[in-house]
């Protein structure tokens, strides 16, 4: 199996600039992965990119759909190589409070890989076979402004950050 990258962000809140920065940053990625609050900022991304597939979900702060023809969920999952991930902003299951309800919703799903956001911090953890994945803010107001880049490969997952 090629390799699949995949662009990871969250919680622009309008700074669609730094998502379009990140965009030109990453290298031969496949996908664009949105963990929501900052839906708006796609419509720069589907005028630049736009045979660039985005699979995104509804955060907090997102109000209707900058999508034309797709609709956009709280909670949406994709199946990458052999590694079921879930997509979700986090605030339905208390990320700032912890991990127990994306645990929770990864063993309902039986997900492989949980990428969240909201916290507006970068964080990366594995628990009882399952990746928890924040690629952090790319409004920075709590963190340094960040994404993320997925690979998952037929050797596994690997995540990274990327410093904006």
């Amino acid at each position: 199996m090629k390799p699949i990258q995949c662009l990871v962000a969250s919680d622009s809140h309008g700074a669609g600039e730094r998502l379009l920065t990140a965009l030109r940053r990453a290298r031969e990625i496949d996908a664009l992965l949105f963990l929501g609050d900052g839906l708006s900022d796609l419509c720069a991304v589907t005028e630049k990119y736009p045979q660039l597939p985005i699979i995104a979900v509804k955060g907090n702060c997102d109000f209707g759909n900058p999508l034309p023809g797709r609709s956009v969920y709280k909670i949406d999952s994709i199946t990458l190589g052999e590694k079921k991930i879930v997509l979700t902003h986090g605030d339905l299951y208390g990320a700032k409070y912890g991990l127990d309800g994306l645990i929770r919703l990864a063993a309902d799903t039986n997900a492989d890989i949980v990428l969240y956001g909201h916290t507006h911090l970068r964080a990366e953890q594995y628990t009882d076979g399952v990746y928890y994945f924040n690629p952090g803010s790319l409004r920075g107001d709590r963190d340094l402004p960040s994404a993320g880049i997925l690979t998952v490969t037929d050797g596994g997952v690997l995540f990274s950050f990327m410093s904006l």
